[in-house]
């Protein structure tokens, strides 16, 4: 029956239904075999490197709660994994956060805007 604007009634859905079949609960629990190494292992040995620049230029850079640099840091080798990022300056609020050096690779964070305090 058409509607009272004269566009034509709804229609019930004729695009095909697609069945998919269950995944058996055993292969789910199942770990996929891999050939690649699990990169913790690979890490675990090899340094990386970090490279970042801060605003205020005289932010002290702590890589680990160890002093690694005053506003710049280029390209210092540092154990790879997660590793703790924190700059201070005075005046300004502290930038505390956990980063990822991945082995052999230079992590480069850029430019880091510390807030003023309030």
């Amino acid at each position: 029956m058409p509607a009272a604007d004269g566009a034509p009634a709804p229609t019930a859905d004729t695009s095909p239904l697609v069945v998919v079949p269950a995944v058996s609960r055993q292969l789910l629990s199942k770990p996929v075999p891999s050939s690649r190494p699990i990169r913790a292992r690979v890490e675990n040995g090899l340094p990386g490197r970090v490279r970042l620049r801060t605003e205020p230029p005289d932010a002290v850079i702590y890589i680990d709660d160890r002093q690694v640099g005053v506003g710049t840091v280029f390209d210092i080798e540092v154990p790879s994994g997660m590793r703790r990022l924190r700059i201070k300056a005075s005046g300004s609020v502290t930038f505390d956060t956990t980063v990822r050096i991945s082995a052999g690779n230079t992590t480069r964070l850029g430019l880091i805007t510390l807030r003023d305090l309030p």
